[in-house]
């Protein structure tokens, strides 16, 4: 019985483009590479660790997204850029794994910023409009 695979693949689950067996196997081939790529077996496990918690912080970026993105209270934009920078944290490929936190924070703050002038140009626009 894989519950604890199951349940982290569940984590991972995009509601655009949900995960399917190819999908699956694809990352798991991806993780395999990657540690393949590394000079040695503690280099690899020092990544692992270094990268653990920001993999955890994607995971539980996702669940709280996708139940956002359930109740409709975020825009199918504001998902998709979200799910770039989660991907980005829970990237299976260890060489590829965002690592570092203040780019976590930084891309984060980009989409909200993007996200902010994108919704106040729509409601410029409907106020515009509502005004002729």
């Amino acid at each position: 019985e894989h519950r604890n695979i199951d349940t982290m693949l569940s984590l991972l689950d995009d509601r655009m483009f949900p995960l399917n067996r190819a999908k699956i196997e694809s990352m798991i081939y991806d993780s395999i590479d990657s540690m393949r790529q590394f000079n040695s077996a503690e280099e690899c496990v020092e990544t692992m660790v270094k990268t653990i918690d920001m993999f955890s912080l994607g995971l539980t970026m996702n669940e709280t997204l996708n139940a956002f993105y359930d109740a409709d209270k975020i825009t199918p934009e504001f998902y998709m850029k979200m799910r770039m920078l989660i991907k980005k944290m829970t990237d299976f490929n260890l060489k590829e794994r965002l690592q570092d936190y203040g780019e976590a924070l930084t891309l984060y703050e980009n989409i909200i910023k993007d996200v902010s002038v994108s919704k106040n140009k729509k409601n410029s626009a409907k106020t515009k409009k509502n005004k002729a």
